[in-house]
């Protein structure tokens, strides 16, 4: 049996952050829960599932997701939030670390 792990990466959320203000922490708590929503529902919908890792990083456990599905969940997520760029690395291994350690290179 393999796991297949993808990991989504916001980028730039750092200096993304400093656009929204001086009284940003609100606002990213709130985009935060609806980005995490959006993706959850994504990858649910195709028997995946997606956990916060930190707030500029999530990981699905994504067995059975193609590279088109992939895609298909990165140009939503585009589409809907304009301001924002994410990347997904995709791994996969005999164990959730190789699979791990496999996405992250």
């Amino acid at each position: 049996m393999t796991i297949q792990i993808t990991i989504i990466k916001i980028e730039e959320y750092g200096p993304w952050t400093l656009k929204l203000g001086s009284d940003r922490e609100g606002q990213l708590q709130i985009f935060q829960a609806k980005l995490y929503g959006h993706l959850q529902k994504m990858f649910s919908e195709r028997d995946a599932i997606v956990y916060f890792n930190r707030f500029d990083e999530l990981i699905a456990i994504s067995n059975g997701l193609s590279t088109e599905d992939h895609l298909d969940i990165e140009r939503e997520i585009s589409d809907s939030y304009k301001d924002l760029d994410i990347s997904m690395s995709i791994g996969i291994g005999a164990t959730p670390f190789e699979a791990n350690i496999a996405a992250h290179h």
